[in-house]
């Protein structure tokens, strides 16, 4: 169950990583495997194409953890139904080892079926370089529970079950545990290290808290940005031994057709209470926030039954009802609601139904919070503004509600805290919403881009060679030659651009650049040129800032092809809104006002 380079390393003690011997090893399940018996067997197989089609297979998805990799080479290793020396018969194990390279790093990607490890042996999961400074040990390593790395979440560096992804080239990093702790048994927050800025690689992290007897535990996600393997997970109990109630994952963002959503909130019933934020080391994102109250659950709420998807409130009239989290599957909350007045469906003055007739809500008080509880009880995912001072006219119904102060986790606008005195109030005080309706609907993508609703605002992820907010643009390249007006670097291997002085607080890293060269070697350095052909990965000797598109040994000498430049400094022109336009797609508002190409 193991691969050696240099030399064999043929051995059934199992232990830790590094070992003794000088080798390097990957282990996607180092184990006392007997195929002598003649059940199982060993398969292996070397890809040498880059454009084949299990190539270009892996090459995206490791580029999916870890930016772009286009793998030239790739050794796959199979362990079909082996088993265990002296084990069961029908006890056997399948297992994958995928080896990667692509000139400059290599990775391993480990493979396991749902149902392929039937066994344990005590195996050993990890890696060792031969001069053991860079090894990893996986955690479940020499467990008996070694074996649920092929259906546990949390066994997972990827976000995925069964499938594991460690860059053999560098060193494993330092795991970040300066997070977690003990959460407060009232109310509070749960958010992701250095919340907002973005959390470190390589967190793992556990709050808990322990109550003295059975609590009613509601938690909302007010937001949810995590990259593709990163891991948040909420229990009903440990994290070791409790109910598994909700896992977010950064693929929840990048493969869905909605983002997480933000006003997603969750009640349970427990003594102990726990969250659990594993990252990987593939890249971090903004993170997360998650807010918490702990009520009461009365004795009533112990009876009370509720349909699926709604759960019970114990309130301070000391009796019990059931609330339901979104519209749908519990009830037709939406049918007590209306909006009136507005510009679509979306928006207006808020109307609600009392004892068979409609009437206004006053707007005092009147909070985003409130707007978020009617907009999801009409079936929309969330609110954008909370309206006041008859933005939407006066209404002519009764009054009913006044002083309005919902938590946020109601299922209707009538079940928040309100004051149904409201002879302080006139219709110049009626209240209104503007939800968040799906941007999507009128299918706004062009060119079969594909559309992703946001709070707000959408984003398309455009087909190849489409680009654009709405992927309106065919040509990935922006205009470029002698006829857009550009400058042309001297035709030989050594060529330099005049130097292109950079506006004020251009930055790269912490260093601030005065100017910038374009050279034919595929790069553009910025304080003085740095023209070199032998490639090798950032960093670099060099004490120069330098972005490379396609570092390479191009040869412009022959009089094939040019290499072209233009700056571009009204921030109105076209191009420079273009760029501006397409940044803020991926990044939020973004307004370029200089622009090199």
């Amino acid at each position: 169950g193991m691969i050696s380079f240099g030399n064999l390393y043929i051995s059934y003690l199992l232990r830790d990583f590094p070992l003794l011997s000088s080798l390097s090893m990957v282990a996607p399940f180092w184990s006392n495997v007997n195929v002598a018996s003649g059940v199982g067997n060993v398969y292996y197989q070397v890809y040498t194409d880059p454009q084949s089609s299990l190539i270009l297979r892996v090459s995206e998805e490791i580029s999916n953890f870890t930016g772009a990799f286009n793998a030239s080479w790739m050794l796959v290793a199979t362990w079909d139904r082996v088993q265990r020396h002296l084990g069961s018969t029908s006890q056997v194990n399948t297992y994958q080892a995928v080896l990667a390279v692509n000139g400059s790093h290599t990775y391993a990607m480990f493979n396991y079926k749902p149902d392929g490890l039937q066994w344990s042996g005590g195996a050993v999961i990890g890696y060792t370089s031969a001069d053991h400074q860079f090894f990893f040990n996986h955690p479940l390593s020499r467990s008996s529970s070694v074996v649920s790395v092929a259906t546990n979440l949390n066994s997972s560096n990827t976000g995925i079950v069964g499938k594991l992804i460690y860059r053999l080239s560098a060193p494993p990093p330092v795991v970040f545990r300066d997070c977690g702790g003990t959460l407060d048994p009232r109310q509070g927050f749960v958010m992701s290290p250095s919340y907002p800025d973005e959390y470190p690689d390589n967190a793992d992290c556990v709050w808990t808290m322990q109550l003295d007897e059975p609590q009613q535990i509601i938690f909302s996600f007010v937001r949810v940005a995590i990259a593709a393997g990163d891991i948040l997970s909420i229990y009903n109990g440990s994290v070791e031994n409790g109910t598994l109630l909700v896992s977010r994952s950064g693929f929840c963002s990048t493969n869905a057709t909605r983002e997480c959503p933000l006003d997603d909130f969750h009640a349970f019933i427990a003594t102990t209470f726990s969250v659990h934020f594993k990252s990987s080391f593939f890249g971090s994102s903004l993170g997360f926030n998650i807010t918490y109250e702990i009520q009461h659950i009365g004795s009533n709420c112990l009876f009370t039954p509720c349909p699926v998807g709604a759960y019970c409130l114990h309130n301070l009239a000391l009796n019990s009802s059931c609330v339901c989290p979104f519209v749908g599957p519990c009830d037709a909350a939406a049918a007590d609601v209306r909006l009136v007045g507005g510009r679509s469906a979306t928006e207006g003055r808020v109307e609600v139904l009392v004892d068979g007739m409609w009437g206004t809500v006053c707007h005092d008080f009147w909070s985003l919070t409130d707007a978020r509880v009617v907009c999801r009880q009409l079936g929309y995912p969330g609110a954008l503004s909370a309206r006041v001072s008859a933005f939407y006219g006066a209404g002519s119904h009764p009054i009913v509600m006044d002083d309005v102060a919902c938590r946020g986790y109601e299922r209707r606008l009538q079940d928040c805290l309100f004051d149904a005195d409201t002879t302080d109030c006139d219709h110049y005080d009626d209240a209104g919403v503007f939800c968040d309706g799906d941007d999507c609907v009128s299918s706004p993508c062009q060119n079969g881009g594909t559309c992703v609703d946001r709070v707000g605002s959408f984003i398309c992820r455009c087909t190849a060679y489409y680009t654009g907010s709405i992927c309106s643009y065919f040509n990935p390249l922006y205009p470029y030659g002698l006829g857009q007006g550009d400058n042309t670097v001297t035709r030989s291997r050594t060529g330099v651009s005049f130097p292109i002085p950079l506006p004020d607080c251009f930055v790269v890293g912490r260093n601030v650049e005065t100017r910038a060269y374009v050279m034919t070697n595929g790069m553009i350095s910025f304080g003085n040129p740095y023209i070199s052909y032998y490639f090798r990965a950032f960093p670099l000797s060099s004490s120069l800032s330098m972005v490379a598109p396609f570092w390479s040994n191009v040869n412009v000498a022959s009089g094939v092809g040019n290499v072209y430049y233009q700056v571009y400094t009204d921030p109105q022109s076209s191009l420079i809104l273009r760029v501006s336009e397409e940044i803020s797609n991926f990044t939020g508002a973004f307004n370029a006002s200089w622009m090199l190409v």
